[in-house]
């Protein structure tokens, strides 16, 4: 649901790096975990996406849940807004 936002293929996986200075400019305001998915759509920085490999969880239980779902879906609603604001004052 996040593709029409930014063209990164991974937003979720909640490991990332970026550069101090990206996160002076936009307001931000996440919403549950997607911070990242928030900095690469306010941001409009260059975003390199380096792969990783995730190995089966040995140990302790998934945070998705239902309400997490929900919050993810309130988020994408609020970066959609954002999206169609900015093109709107272009």
């Amino acid at each position: 649901m996040a593709k029409p936002l930014t063209p990164l293929k991974d937003t979720t996986s909640g490991y990332f790096m970026i550069r101090r200075e990206v996160l002076e400019g936009p307001e931000l305001n996440p919403r549950g975990f997607k911070i990242c998915l928030e900095i690469a759509v306010k941001s409009g920085a260059k975003i390199k996406e380096v792969p990783i490999i995730f190995r089966d969880r040995a140990a302790g239980e998934s945070k998705l849940g239902g309400n997490v779902m929900w919050e993810y879906i309130l988020h994408l609603k609020d970066l959609y807004k954002f999206k169609i604001k900015k093109k709107l004052r272009e």
